[in-house]
């Protein structure tokens, strides 16, 4: 089977002790390719399949750029590094507060979707923008580096994300800012309302789910691949490639055990940090 295991492990971080899901090194690296198999795909048709990502969370951003980037603005150049950037979001996003000395660095997993982002980007002349091909668990850059780290919608899609905020915490200046958003909240998903809520919204085929054609093509790269050995639903490809999503773990329920909590990954990962917003 592709999908992970249910059983849960403590693991002590800087003094706290949290529960994961156990799953194996052999399982992660399947998790992991069947996210690049799946964005290779969609990545021509991701803006879009999904302007949740692209519409919804402007006026956020612009709030952002104004209070990080224009109000600190001192003459130097910001160093900003996105981790996941797909298509380009976060930098277009904040295009315009993003000026000719910074430097901005789109880093993903697919060459496909930063494929797509520099042709979103490539000729908007915003920035110096840099384009990296890598996985996130080993960020290739010196310690120290950047001004902002963004990690947008990335991490309900890993197994374990430990290795990737560890690193986004060295690769950071020491009075930098790091974002972490559009992430599912473990804690709103607690309440049977809220779940009830969610599986009513998706029993209306309003949830997110992938075209015939998408999953002929997924299923395709996955057996070339070894990844699976029969051709996987819809449902199954997005229960994997959505690994902590509450609402993509069957095709009406929505999980409670699934999704992040936001003061849980401050106080573990980055606890002498000053919270901005939560």
């Amino acid at each position: 089977t592709v999908y992970p295991g249910d059983k849960l492990y403590a693991v002590t971080e800087n003094g706290k002790t949290i529960l994961r899901k156990k799953v194996s090194k052999e399982e992660r690296d399947k998790i992991k390719e069947f996210n690049r198999v799946f964005y290779e795909v969609e990545a021509e048709i991701y803006d879009d399949r999904h302007p949740e990502v692209l519409e919804g969370n402007q006026d956020w951003w612009n709030a952002i750029g104004e209070e990080l980037l224009n109000a600190t603005r001192n003459g130097e150049g910001f160093r900003i590094l996105d981790v996941g950037s797909g298509t380009g979001f976060v930098c277009h996003a904040l295009g315009k507060y993003l000026k000719t000395p910074d430097r901005f660095i789109c880093y993903d997993l697919s060459p496909a979707m930063l494929m797509e982002a520099r042709k979103k980007l490539g000729t908007t002349n915003i920035c110096n923008i840099g384009y990296y091909c890598g996985e996130s668990d080993t960020l290739p850059f010196k310690s120290g580096t950047f001004d902002l780290v963004t990690i947008n919608a990335l991490l309900h899609h890993l197994s374990d994300y430990a290795p990737l905020l560890k690193e986004a915490d060295r690769v950071l200046k020491k009075d930098g800012h790091i974002i972490i958003a559009h992430e599912p909240n473990k804690l709103f998903f607690a309440s049977p309302v809220a779940r009830l809520g969610a599986s009513f919204y998706k029993m209306l085929g309003l949830g997110k789910t992938l075209t015939d054609e998408m999953q002929v093509l997924v299923n395709k790269e996955l057996r070339r691949k070894g990844l699976a050995d029969q051709d996987l639903s819809k449902d199954e490809i997005l229960r994997v490639v959505e690994f902590n999503s509450p609402v993509e773990q069957s095709r009406v329920a929505v999980s409670k055990d699934k999704g992040l909590i936001p003061q849980e990954l401050i106080d573990t990962y980055f606890p002498g940090y000053q919270v901005v917003e939560l």
